[in-house]
């Protein structure tokens, strides 16, 4: 999904946010809450990860479409 559209779709478009995730944006601040400061977020590295949100993102995405997939739909938003 576009990552820089998921904020506004979480307040503006709750449904569109719920069809590209396939969860609603207040479970996903539930889950981002719960695990944000896990450690395996976390390293020494000089090269930092990515914000937990995005990296949970990347999660649901990737689980929606099994890990190799993308719909017309998803290429045009």
């Amino acid at each position: 999904p576009q990552l820089h559209l998921l904020n506004d779709w979480r307040l503006e478009n709750p449904q569109k946010f719920h069809c590209k995730l396939q969860v609603n944006p207040d479970v996903f601040i539930k889950l981002v809450n719960k695990i944000i400061h896990h450690s395996v977020f976390y390293n020494k590295s000089k090269n930092p990860q990515l914000p937990v949100p995005v990296q949970l993102v990347i999660f649901l995405n990737g689980t929606r479409h099994y890990g190799n997939a993308a719909t017309a739909k998803d290429v045009a938003d």
